[in-house]
């Protein structure tokens, strides 16, 4: 259903979307939370973009994925920077529309927080193991585009 009304936001133009950002304080090491969230992502599907623990960044994006009977690729991922003792992360979901030609003509962004479906294991996954292994609350900040 998501798909389907993200469709009908790039046909009428876009659709402002929240962007909805985590962030928790951690004490577990760079090297030790981006391992194991690599790990999980690479079991839910998203390959490693960047892992950078020195610099305190790991980014994991799925594969692009055709949508079904669209001219559209669908790419999900995951953004998270570590800064001293604090996690910021988002999560979203990205649709762009091809024209005939290959070339992209209009994408659409979802930023995802906890009121996302139980059945987005990729989310799912990924959230709870940084609050787990961090061992501290979630805390979500939204902002609207301008």
């Amino acid at each position: 259903m998501t798909k389907y009304i993200l469709m009908l936001c790039l046909v009428l133009g876009g659709c402002a979307t929240s962007i909805h950002q985590l962030s928790t304080k951690c004490k577990t090491p760079p090297e030790q939370l981006f391992s194991q969230l690599t790990i999980i992502g690479l079991q839910n599907g998203l390959n490693v973009k960047m892992n950078d623990s020195k610099s305190g960044i790991l980014q994991l994006e799925s594969a692009h994925k055709a949508v079904l009977l669209t001219n559209m690729q669908e790419v999900r991922s995951w953004a998270i920077q570590y800064d001293g003792d604090t996690v910021r992360c988002f999560a979203k979901q990205s649709l762009t529309n091809y024209n005939v030609f290959g070339n992209p003509i209009s994408s659409a962004e979802t930023y995802y927080d906890d009121k996302v479906s139980r059945d987005l294991g990729w989310y799912w996954k990924i959230r709870e193991r940084l609050e787990k292994t961090c061992g501290n609350v979630i805390i979500f900040t939204s902002t609207e585009p301008n």
